[in-house]
């Protein structure tokens, strides 16, 4: 489990090539989901970050993305003077569906996730860097929907406890669907089809180190606290894919000191 608990991006100054009437780049920097970054055409379009001071970072990461698995993209880390620090290069966004998984006769030949989930995720991770700032630059001409959004960035550094989760993470995925019976007994579902993800895991390996992190920078920032979580970083496609969001913290942070040295934490995120 890996977690960014410092967003860069959310105090960054930003700007985009273009965007669509009331849908600036800025909006990238909120939670709600009714606001998202959309471009004015499918034209290439160049996002640029730009940090109060030098920054360290090792991700960007953009969340609940319409970009097709034919986008490319092209990641910058840039110092002061906005010269190229690092350069991921070509990037791809496809994120193919394994053999195995692959539906022959369903699913057409080389599909993606991209096409099949609501919410698309694309995390690109760099060494980690001493940055100004970063340029993200985006070309998907033949994008379906004649335009490119994103509703989140993230852009910090990971942070990793030294031992991952106990067995029995439990994934939840919740809808705000309110079921009635009528009086001729059919069943009604009113308000439904909003769905968020809940995760719930245990820490029962938690070193000094880890504790005191999680209690400066997680602890004390409260429920209202956004971090981005990527619960299972080592698995690929889309058990990955799956138990990576935004995320607040659901009933706040606890530990138990149960043995020298050691502290056991349960925690439950909420996908914001």
């Amino acid at each position: 489990m890996r977690l960014i608990l410092d967003n860069l991006h959310d105090r960054a100054t930003l700007t985009a090539t273009s965007a669509a009437a009331e849908c600036g780049i800025d909006t990238t920097q909120r939670d709600e989901r009714e606001y998202r970054w959309r471009s004015a055409d499918t034209g290439e379009q160049v996002i640029t970050a730009t940090f109060d001071r030098t920054r360290y970072l090792d991700t960007v990461v953009l969340a609940q993305h319409n970009l097709s698995g034919a986008a490319d993209l092209v990641l910058e880390l840039l110092d002061s003077d906005g010269n190229t620090l690092w350069s991921s290069g070509s990037v791809i966004t496809a994120d193919y569906i394994p053999a195995g998984v692959w539906r022959a006769g369903i699913d057409p030949w080389m599909a993606t996730y991209n096409d099949q989930l609501a919410q698309p995720l694309t995390i690109i991770d760099t060494p980690l860097t001493a940055a100004r700032g970063y340029r993200l630059t985006i070309n998907d001409p033949a994008n379906a929907s004649g335009a490119l959004e994103i509703w989140r960035i993230a852009a910090g550094q990971w942070f990793s406890t030294v031992y991952g989760p106990s067995w029995g993470i439990d994934l939840n995925w919740r809808d705000n669907g309110k079921r009635t019976r009528t009086y001729g007994g059919s069943l009604r579902t009113r308000g439904g089809g909003f769905v968020w993800r809940e995760l719930a895991l245990r820490l029962d390996h938690l070193t000094p180190s880890d504790m005191t992190r999680l209690t400066v920078d997680l602890a004390q920032r409260g429920s209202v606290a956004t971090v981005f979580l990527d619960c299972l970083p080592q698995r690929g496609s889309i058990d990955r894919l799956r138990a990576a969001f935004f995320a607040q913290l659901d009933g706040g942070y606890g530990d138990t000191h149960d043995r020298y040295r050691n502290y056991a934490a349960p925690l439950k995120f909420l996908e914001v």
